[in-house]
C-alpha cells in the first residue's frame, strides 16, 4: 500500500516520486512567495488628499525622512535619536508635521522634545523646521 502525498516538507519517510513532487511542490510555494513579497513592495498610487499625505511619511513608524534629518543634524548625540510620533495638520496648501523624539542631552541625560516642520505636496520640507 502506498503512503499518501503529503505537503509537510520534512517528512523522512517518504520514497523518491514522493520527494520529487514534494520538490516541486516547495519551488512552486516559494516562487508564489517570492512574486507575492516583490507585488507587496509596489504602492498604489495615492487616491484621496490623507492618503497623499500619509505617503509622504514612513510605512515602518510614521516618521517623515526630512524631518528626521534634520533633527538628527541638529542633536548632541544623532545615535540616540528615537522617533515617537508624528502628526499631521493638513493645511490644504502644505501640511503641518509635529514629530516628538527622544535623544541623549549634552549631560547624558535623555530627554523628550518636538520638531515642527511643514512640508509641500512633493514631500519636501519647506521654511526652517523648529525644535522646542
Amino acid at each position: 500500500m502506498k503512503k499518501p502525498i503529503l505537503l509537510a516538507l520534512n517528512q523522512p519517510y517518504i520514497n523518491m516520486t514522493d520527494k520529487a513532487l514534494n520538490t516541486t511542490i516547495q519551488v512552486v510555494l516559494l516562487t508564489l512567495l517570492i512574486g507575492g513579497c516583490m507585488m507587496c513592495n509596489t504602492k498604489k498610487k495615492p487616491q484621496t488628499r490623507k492618503e497623499q499625505v500619509e505617503a509622504c511619511l514612513s510605512d515602518w513608524d510614521g516618521s517623515h525622512k526630512g524631518l528626521t534629518d534634520w533633527v538628527k543634524q541638529r542633536m548632541n548625540d544623532p545615535g540616540s535619536f528615537e522617533h515617537v510620533e508624528t502628526r499631521y495638520f493638513d493645511q490644504t496648501t502644505n501640511v503641518r508635521l509635529i514629530m516628538t523624539f527622544r535623544g541623549r542631552n549634552w549631560f547624558g541625560g535623555v530627554v523628550t522634545n518636538k520638531a515642527e516642520g511643514i512640508i509641500n505636496d512633493d514631500c519636501q520640507l519647506t521654511g526652517t523646521p523648529t525644535i522646542y
